[in-house]
């Protein structure tokens, strides 16, 4: 039971020795935790003492300025009023706000976008990706566009936008390094992590303690390593003191692999990945992230790394305005899914619920469930399939065959922006 979770000996199995509880249960009672933490700050009586809106926190955000605005609408709030509800207001390049209440739809699309913006490695330089695509804390000597906050502080809002989309259960794009995730659970990072970082030094500095004395000695190696400095020059920084007058050798290669994998994970990226920290922390406690290893924090952020179960998808789906699942309209939507590729159900996934991987528990734990409406037209070009993500539920008209309702959603789940494509 929840209640148990509170008993400090249980708090301390968890974080001590997680894997002794199944991951969905870790995970069910996490959200479980943040369900009644949401309770205590979504409610209209904790609006009325923060002195909100009944209905939340309104931001308005412009689409080609989404991570300035997002920082200047939520960066300030304290934690207890980034628990709260959050109403988000779009404004379209031309100005103009878009149409569409706010019913929860408009928050995951935002959220969406506010990650893709602030984690993009090419776009705001926060960030830098592995050869593998994998994301982490850039350099802190690394310089990046011009902004009115501070990089830490960037650094910190970055924190709390994966915060409140572990808060508000929606799963998020970015996909991190493993010795990032190490440091946003709080952890110290070894040798072997070294390998999500730079696979190649990772391979040179364990070749290094394989070579024999003569060869180590040939190198000519001493105690520094060059790094990147603000403005893009090299510079050599000492691992130790004297450290540029310290030769490696065989005796004490081990201690120079252990001092150049510390700087490259730990010290290097020390100030951002601390700021990233406080911001998480902010609105999700450290005990309860504890509970899950690297990997598994990945899959709470991001989802499952897996195919769309289509017969699991079928099995919990609500039909609505007289749609049934016995019908041939119903039987042509199913058969069109399973001939779809992964990135066209991703994106019917997405088109529908806001994100293209599936639920972490599966589709019996979405709230809510997905559901399909019928929409009644005269003929085929009428109306195009629209979707209601606040309440996950896909608006299909009723199509004249399968022909025309492959291509008419098809077209709708790649071409779809905002609330406007209706």
């Amino acid at each position: 039971p929840a209640s148990a979770s509170r008993e400090p000996r249980v708090e301390l199995t968890l974080a001590a020795a997680p894997f002794v509880v199944p991951f969905a249960q870790r995970v069910a009672l996490f959200q479980a935790r943040i369900e009644g933490d949401r309770r205590d700050h979504q409610s209209d009586a904790a609006a009325a003492l923060a002195a909100v809106r009944p209905l939340g926190l309104r931001a308005k955000i412009r689409r080609d300025r989404v991570f300035e605005d997002a920082m200047d609408a939520l960066g300030p709030l304290p934690p207890g009023q980034l628990k709260g509800r959050v109403q988000v207001m779009f404004v379209n390049a031309a100005g103009q706000e878009e149409a569409g209440i706010d019913g929860g739809g408009l928050f995951k699309e935002f959220v969406d976008q506010l990650t893709k913006a602030a984690f993009d490695p090419d776009g705001n330089d926060l960030f830098s990706a592995t050869d593998e695509g994998l994301l982490y804390a850039a350099n802190a000597a690394a310089t990046g566009p011009s902004s009115k906050h501070s990089r830490l502080a960037r650094y910190e809002f970055c924190g709390r936008i994966i915060g409140k989309a572990l808060y508000e259960g929606v799963l998020v794009e970015p996909r991190f390094a493993r010795f990032f995730l190490n440091k946003a659970l709080g952890r110290y990072n070894y040798f072997d992590d070294l390998r999500s970082l730079d696979a190649a030094l990772y391979a040179n500095l364990a070749g290094l303690k394989r070579l024999d004395p003569a060869a180590v000695d040939a190198l000519g190696l001493t105690f520094e390593l060059t790094t990147t400095t603000a403005g893009g020059a090299k510079a050599d920084v000492e691992l130790c003191p004297g450290g540029r007058d310290v030769a490696v050798t065989a005796s004490n290669r081990a201690r120079y692999v252990q001092l150049v994998a510390h700087h490259r994970l730990n010290v290097e990226t020390a100030r951002p990945c601390a700021a990233f920290l406080r911001g998480l922390r902010a609105v999700i406690p450290a005990r309860w992230l504890k509970m899950f290893e690297p990997e598994e924090l990945q899959t709470l952020v991001a989802g499952a790394d897996e195919r769309v179960d289509v017969n699991d998808w079928r099995a919990h789906v609500h039909y609505g305005g007289g749609y049934h699942p016995s019908q041939p309209i119903m039987r042509w939507f199913w058969e069109v899914v399973e001939e779809f590729d992964d990135r066209d159900r991703g994106a019917l996934l997405k088109f529908v619920t806001s994100c293209s991987r599936p639920p972490l528990l599966g589709f019996r734990a979405l709230q809510p469930c997905i559901s399909i409406h019928q929409v009644n037209i005269r003929d085929d070009d009428e109306r195009l399939p629209t979707a209601g993500t606040c309440m996950n539920l896909l608006k299909l008209p009723k199509y004249s065959n399968k022909a025309t309702l492959r291509d008419k959603l098809r077209y709708s789940i790649h071409n779809g922006l905002g609330f406007e494509l209706s």
